[in-house]
C-alpha cells in the first residue's frame, strides 16, 4: 500500500469508520431475536416433584370439602363473572 502525498487545497481521505463498517453487517432486529431458556434435569425434577406436591394438596383439600364451603364458592362465582362480563369502563 502506497502513501499518497497530501496536495494544498485536496481533501483529505476519510477513513471508513468503524460505524459504516458495523452497518454493513446485517444484524438481527429486535423481533427477529430469540431468547432461550434451557433447564437441567434436576430442574425438571424440581418442577414435576412441586407440580405433583401442589396437585396432592388440591386433592386434599377437595377431600376434606374446602372448596365447598359459602366463602369460597362466592369468590369462584365472582371470579366467574368478572371473566364473563366485559370491564366495568367498558359497559
Amino acid at each position: 500500500m502506497g502513501i499518497e502525498p497530501i496536495r494544498p487545497g485536496a481533501p483529505s481521505p476519510t477513513p471508513q469508520s468503524s460505524r459504516s463498517r458495523e452497518a454493513a453487517v446485517e444484524r438481527p432486529t429486535d423481533s427477529e431475536r430469540k431468547d432461550t431458556v434451557e433447564l437441567s434435569a434436576e430442574a425438571l425434577q424440581l418442577q414435576e416433584a412441586h407440580h405433583r406436591s401442589t396437585l396432592e394438596q388440591i386433592r386434599q383439600r377437595i377431600e376434606r370439602g374446602e372448596y365447598n364451603s359459602p366463602e369460597v364458592l362466592r369468590v369462584v362465582a365472582h371470579r366467574i363473572l368478572q371473566e364473563l362480563l366485559p370491564p366495568k369502563d367498558a359497559r
